[in-house]
């Protein structure tokens, strides 16, 4: 993607990890933009129950969960485990491989 985004502009760009509200902040895009983001997950769990009900297995579903470490991205796992840490509270667990 940096490529493609520095032959737009005509230089080279680097790849920075970026929080996704930052991302969304920059772009300028408020919270009310990000409806179709909550179509598109709620699509993706209709389409796993559908599936589930139908066949009893999430086969094709499952094709597009996120691996482990995106979904401990995503969940801030290393933030709120830290957070936990330092108030002397149990780290949560949250996902079925936790």
């Amino acid at each position: 993607m940096a490529k493609a985004i520095g032959r737009a502009v005509g230089r080279s760009v680097r790849v920075v990890p970026t929080p996704i509200w930052l991302f969304m902040k920059a772009a300028r895009m408020a919270v009310g933009q990000t409806g179709p983001v909550v179509n598109i997950a709620l699509g993706a769990v209709d389409k796993a129950l559908t599936e589930t009900l139908a066949t009893g297995r999430m086969t094709e579903a499952q094709k597009g969960a996120l691996n482990r470490e995106t979904s401990e991205k995503v969940e801030r796992v290393e933030e709120l485990s830290a957070r936990a840490r330092k108030y002397n509270l149990p780290a949560a667990a949250s996902g079925p491989e936790r």
